[in-house]
């Protein structure tokens, strides 16, 4: 082609993108290998990031369904029998530490209102219940709950009624409410719930929260698309040499990049849309949803869409920066520069003075002088700061290890070599443990702020009953009904009787002090079935029972959830990228066998090569974690940090590694096989 028609350009991109995804996907067996393995871990991250785009639908879905079945007493207030009209009565209970909640109606006409999700209103003596609370019913474990309930099953609420589809709730017709007191007539249901401003400092945990979470996604896939590099550079270096030049050949390699990443972002999605099917059955922290909920933004998938590949791309061509592809070779860094730390230190305490920047979060939201973009940038700062310091670090460390063993030779050689590869393969953890320790360090220090301790008892093993008194001889009657019930030990019955003569105020309550035996498992629940049989309104208290602020309960709950589906990810993301690079390293790995080296050996150097960087990594992140937690907890205005915080962070990301590791072995013995001695 003579150059007044050689393409340029966006034409001479297009070629060469073109040119390297067809390398990706005929290149043979090892072509198809690459790219799948390059799917895997960027469909990984994918997936994560399609359901953290699903959020916002996620919760705006459970909020309407909640406030579909409210009940707003302001408006409801005045109402009279109609045939459209019902009295209802909240009866919820708790077993076995879950909470039911229960609902009693009473139709005041032939046509009441029903509830969302339920086709017919229960008769006296029956009830409908949630999927999960039947089958909880249904289950031998569920006995003691259905002989408190005591009612017939006859329906199911269907999913407009439920928040999600583990939530243990009923309705129960109930022909003895009558209007006073607790009991209320209503004539519709649904209202609005009133959320109140964020808490500056919750604020404070959910931008950071964000960062934490979506950060290791972005170091995965940034990993995952340099998977095979070494093999694609030297075919690279075979195209020099029939006339391609460096522009070309980094471009076809960007082009190779970028079908993995396509690969990557179908997989992606696929695996989400298998994952969607199944959510309902799995419940994370008290958590669970329908499918329908997980829907991400179309502007997020949009964004994801169009942010993988480039990012794909843009990957490529920063890693080439440093690598010569010549027609005879492949030269990494001509002349091999230590990496320099002075231009990485910087990035982390870049990051705190910026968090710093931002204000601080006073007692109420009027008075929060917070940025979220500022806080946001401040902790993507620190965190990829963290991350860039991780390859100084892991070579700085392994150049100077000398000696020892065959097996930690063998390691240590192998990471003096490509200490970067390993660098990268263990940065996702480090980022998510250092940012998992600043939270938790912050939690820690503001968990109290938001919880108020109830109970009328501080004593481990006593519960403490309240229902109406309806005579003088209620007191009487509930303390000869708990002594006689299993697994109480001793009772304490009190009759209190609201002095001024004011009708909205309460009436009598008869209250017990219920002392419970820890050698009877369930006495709590047989305690609160004997309360159910004494009066349905009953009101049964735990010693020291916690109340969470709602906000913090939700934030909280939303953070552990979306730990727990990162971490998994991590660790698969890291299995894979533990695979990869022994299929790089089949053919080594057969020629140390052959020439007699033990395989008990080569797999113990396995182990030393993940577990020297491994260890550097959660060092740093303990030290940066600390770093980012002490800044934030100034931010909020806390100075007494919970060092033990650290330990439990640091110790899962161990383990998860462990695992990934001992996953790893059964490749490895795989492919020190003598047909690994085959060639192409």
């Amino acid at each position: 082609m003579s150059p007044a028609t050689h393409p340029r350009g966006a034409a001479a991109w297009a070629r060469d993108l073109a040119m390297g995804a067809r390398f990706a996907v005929d290149g043979g067996r090892e072509g198809w290998v690459r790219t799948l393995l390059t799917a895997v871990g960027v469909g990984l991250g994918v997936t994560l990031l399609l359901g953290a785009a699903s959020v916002p639908h996620l919760m705006e879905s459970r909020q309407e369904r909640r406030e579909a079945r409210l009940i707003d007493l302001n408006t409801e207030k005045g109402t009279r029998p109609g045939a459209g009209t019902l009295l209802y009565r909240y009866s919820d209970t708790e077993f076995r530490g879950a909470g039911v909640h229960g609902t009693l109606l009473r139709p005041d006409g032939r046509s009441p209102v029903r509830p969302p999700g339920v086709h017919t209103l229960p008769r006296a003596g029956e009830m409908v219940v949630s999927p999960a609370l039947g089958e909880l019913l249904a289950a031998p474990g569920g006995a003691l709950l259905h002989e408190r309930l005591g009612r017939t099953v006859v329906g199911t609420i269907a999913a407009p009624g439920l928040a999600g589809p583990g939530e243990l709730t009923y309705y129960a017709g109930d022909d003895s409410l009558t209007a006073s007191g607790e009991v209320h007539r209503i004539s519709h249901f649904g209202g609005a719930l009133t959320t109140a401003p964020m808490n500056p400092t919750l604020g404070v945990i959910v931008v950071v929260a964000c960062v934490v979470l979506l950060m290791p996604v972005v170091v995965l896939i940034a990993t995952a698309v340099r998977f095979g590099g070494e093999r694609r550079d030297r075919r690279m270096a075979a195209l020099r040499l029939v006339g391609a030049d460096r522009r070309m050949t980094r471009r076809m390699a960007a082009g190779e990049a970028l079908c993995g990443a396509l690969g990557g972002l179908l997989l992606g999605a696929g695996l989400f849309l298998l994952a969607r099917r199944f959510i309902g059955r799995i419940t994370l922290w008290d958590v669970n949803a329908f499918p329908s909920d997980l829907t991400p933004h179309p502007a997020l998938v949009a964004l994801i869409v169009l942010a993988v590949p480039l990012s794909a791309v843009l990957v490529t061509l920063v890693a080439l920066r440093g690598v010569a592809i010549e027609p005879l070779g492949v030269v990494r860094q001509h002349t091999p520069r230590r990496r320099r730390v002075w231009w990485r230190l910087p990035l982390p305490v870049l990051g705190a003075v910026v968090l710093l920047l931002t204000g601080r979060a006073g007692p109420s939201p009027a008075d929060a002088r917070l940025h979220p973009a500022l806080l946001a940038g401040g902790a993507l700062l620190v965190l990829f700061g963290i991350s860039m310091l991780l390859p100084w670090l892991v070579e700085a460390v392994v150049a100077r290890l000398r000696g020892g063993p065959v097996p930690w030779q063998l390691a240590i050689r192998r990471l003096q070599l490509s200490s970067g590869t390993a660098a990268r393969s263990v940065s996702g953890i480090t980022v998510a443990v250092a940012g998992a320790i600043a939270l938790q360090m912050l939690f820690a220090a503001v968990q109290d702020d938001f919880v108020r301790v109830a109970g009328q008892d501080g004593t481990p093993g006593r519960l403490t009953v309240t229902l109406p008194a309806r005579d003088a001889t209620t007191g009487r009657k509930t303390a000869e009904a708990f002594r006689a019930t299993k697994g109480v030990r001793g009772v304490t019955a009190v009759l209190s009787s609201s002095a001024l003569p004011a009708p909205d105020l309460a009436g009598p309550l008869a209250m017990a002090t219920l002392t419970l035996d820890p050698h009877v498992p369930d006495a709590a629940e047989y305690a609160r079935n004997t309360a159910a049989r004494l009066d349905p309104a009953a009101d049964v208290i735990g010693p020291h029972r916690a109340e969470q602020d709602s906000q913090f309960t939700s934030v909280r709950t939303g953070l552990l959830v979306a730990s727990t589906v990162t971490m998994a990810l991590i660790a698969a993301s890291m299995l894979v990228s533990t695979l990869e690079q022994l299929r790089e390293r089949r053919r080594l790995l057969a020629v140390l066998v052959a020439f007699g080296t033990r395989r008990a050996d080569l797999g113990w150097s396995v182990l030393w090569q993940t577990a020297v960087p491994v260890a550097l990594g959660l060092g740093l992140a303990v030290v940066g974690g600390c770093g980012l937690g002490l800044t934030l907890l100034r931010l909020v205005g806390k100075s007494a940090p919970d060092w033990s915080v650290i330990w439990p962070m640091t110790g899962a990301g161990a383990a998860l590694v462990l695992v990934v590791t001992l996953l790893s072995l059964p490749p490895l013995w795989r492919l020190m096989r003598p047909d690994g001695l085959r060639t192409e």
